[in-house]
């Protein structure tokens, strides 16, 4: 009995390590479909839009955390200090588009599309980012076999 208690977790680990990167991909896909399923049924658009954002913060985690345990040394220096430097420009993105958004409303009164939009421009940014992280785990999965 003690040993399946070991054996278990150990053979969840190795599973989900193999299957990671293509669960986030379904995952990415599952996420956009629920989002706009949402938005086409949902009167608080927003709110689909704020949790497809808080999907693509997970997933760039679990994709940064993933490529960083697949790389050297090294690589997990360079990995680190280029996610230092995205979420530099993440930070950037959201406030241009912050300012960009905030100067339509005052003009017009768009206050809840406003907000719906920058919200989902920023989770596209975020998206994206997660896109990016999982097609260079894959590149360094194969080179690595």
């Amino acid at each position: 009995m003690a040993r399946q208690k070991i054996i278990f977790p150990f053979l969840l680990i190795c599973f989900s390590a193999n299957t990671s990167q293509a669960q986030s991909y379904a995952d990415i896909e599952r996420f956009e479909k629920e989002e706009k399923s949402c938005l086409d049924t949902s009167r608080a658009k927003t709110g689909c839009v704020v949790l497809f954002k808080k999907q693509m913060d997970s997933l760039l985690a679990v994709a940064y955390n993933g490529l960083l345990n697949t790389g050297t040394g090294s690589e997990r220096e360079g990995i680190v200090k280029e996610q230092a430097a995205w979420l530099e420009q993440q930070k950037e993105f959201n406030q241009r588009t912050d300012e960009q958004y905030n100067l339509e409303v005052t003009e017009k009164d768009f206050g809840e599309i406003a907000a719906t939009m920058v919200l989902s421009e920023k989770a596209d940014f975020v998206r994206d980012r997660v896109k990016n992280l999982l097609e260079r785990q894959k590149r360094s999965a194969r080179t690595a076999h």
